[in-house]
């Protein structure tokens, strides 16, 4: 709840019993002190303002701005197609051991994992200074031309 009622009041709020000390029924809500009837004002008029100003102002106007973005705003996809990128994982399944070249499917990428004794690492090694060398030699030829 925002205001928690029955509270003590300090005074009455209305002017003509403001003066008198404040009488409370049975249950804790304060009564008019010659009827003993419920009819004064339980909240202070700084309470009563903010109350209304919330009900009355905030509240409205926060449901209208939520309906123009509703209406007005055009939203690409929908609210399944957000979440989309972290549905979907990709997985590179590591083996281990040695490739049988035996088996001829593959099922996607491999990660392959040097070992001891392998000779798939010095065959790699082997290739990629092979490649260097070759893209060094084309770019010596490519701007001898240039000198």
């Amino acid at each position: 709840m925002l205001i928690d009622l029955p509270r003590p009041l300090p005074r009455y709020q209305e002017p003509c019993i403001a003066c008198r000390d404040v009488v409370y029924d049975e249950a804790g809500w304060p009564v008019h002190p010659d009827t003993g009837e419920r009819t004064v004002k339980v909240l202070t008029r700084h309470t009563e303002f903010f109350l209304n100003v919330i009900f009355f102002i905030a509240y409205p106007l926060a449901l209208l701005l939520n309906l123009i973005e509703m209406t007005c705003c055009i939203r690409n996809g929908s609210k399944s197609d957000e979440n989309l990128p972290y549905k979907q994982v990709n997985v590179i399944k590591m083996m281990e051991g040695c490739i049988c070249p035996c088996r001829s499917e593959k099922k996607g990428p491999v990660m392959d994992i040097y070992q001891d004794g392998d000779c798939r690492e010095e065959k790699d090694t082997e290739y990629v200074v092979e490649i260097l060398k070759e893209s060094r030699h084309s770019l010596k030829g490519s701007f001898c031309g240039f000198h």
